[in-house]
């Protein structure tokens, strides 16, 4: 979020980092995963929660995880929502919403509501990827399945 009014650069970070978002979605959906990937920076370091690798430290890892990971689905669909932006220099710190959509070949179906909590820097590539951290709100399947899920107060006695 940020305060005040945005000037011209911040627009155009902002939709920057919001083609970042999109590619990195398009590219997972289509199994394009060594493209996913390159949204990110070389020596990113990504968490998804325990059960879908935990944290991850470079790209070539994260491809790996990636990959093994998207590799038991037939399809996959993720819905980008709102993004929230703070900026420091050639920083940013975001948050987006996603829906995530997963076909298994026996036909049957999952879907989670997350929220990638992003680091981006800004290199002579343009806008990457540094940290991401995934947090769920919310899952439609995935028996079994430990997640990470967004902090969530709760309401006082007699609210």
């Amino acid at each position: 979020m940020t305060s005040g009014r945005l000037d011209v650069g911040e627009l155009r970070a902002r939709a920057e980092i919001d083609d970042v978002l999109a590619a990195f979605c398009s590219y997972l959906d289509e199994y394009r995963v060594a493209e996913a990937v390159a949204v990110f920076t070389e020596d990113c370091v990504t968490d998804y929660g325990p059960d879908a690798g935990g944290r991850v430290e470079g790209r070539a890892a994260f491809q790996d995880r990636v990959e093994a990971s998207q590799a038991r689905f037939v399809r996959t669909h993720h819905q980008l929502g709102q993004t929230t932006y703070r900026f420091e220099g050639d920083r940013a710190r975001t948050v987006t919403y996603v829906t995530a959509w997963h076909e298994y070949p026996d036909g049957r179906q999952d879907t989670l509501w997350i929220r990638y909590a992003d680091e981006f820097v800004r290199s002579s590539d343009g806008w990457r990827i540094a940290k991401r951290e995934a947090y769920v709100s919310g899952v439609d399947g995935f028996p079994g399945v430990e997640w990470r899920f967004v902090p969530r107060r709760r309401p006082s006695p007699g609210a």
